[in-house]
């Protein structure tokens, strides 16, 4: 690293990390050279067992593009619409898959709202009632749909904002 510029190495971790700026590269540097000696005690050992973890991360990240690759083939599979729906690709419409099961089954929404958790709970009694957050259903699954909520929310905010701002050129 010592005979390396800051462009060259924010190129490098360009790989790695796509918010890699020349500053952060220079920062890296500063903190290498003012480090001094870094030899240290079992230097071998620190240096095989950081390679190691490398490795292991390269070969889980190579895992879970395949992982990723037959998510998406069980998808087509299944021929649900979900990745349509802004904020929603493969990992949360597969969650979605595996906690709903089949949708068929609900024969309404209502059931489904019911079923995740979602739908107020109505409490009574002698003819006053309230309706109360339900803390029964299925947690997975609400907090899958809280998650949707909140994405979808920030994605339709941010197509306003960018549908606003091109109306004001």
């Amino acid at each position: 690293m010592k005979n390396k510029s800051a462009e060259e190495l924010a190129g490098e971790l360009k790989a790695i990390s796509l918010n890699i700026l020349k500053s952060k590269a220079e920062l890296i540097l500063e903190c290498v050279q003012n480090d001094g000696n870094t030899i240290r005690d079992y230097q071998e050992s620190r240096d095989f067992i950081t390679q190691s973890l490398v490795r292991d991360l390269e070969h889980q990240a190579v895992e879970l593009a395949q992982i990723d690759t037959e998510i998406e083939k069980m998808l087509e599979a299944f021929d649900y619409k979900l990745t349509t729906m802004p904020g929603v690709g493969n990992a949360i419409a597969s969650k979605l898959i595996a906690e709903i099961g089949d949708i068929r089954r609900f024969p309404n929404a209502d059931k489904l709202a019911c079923f995740a958790g979602i739908a107020p709970k109505s409490f009574s009694s002698a003819g006053k009632g309230r309706d109360e957050s339900n803390k029964q259903g299925n947690r997975e699954l609400h907090g899958l749909f809280y998650f949707l909520a909140v994405t979808m929310v920030s994605v339709s905010s941010c197509r306003t904002l960018i549908f606003n701002n091109f109306l004001l050129f």
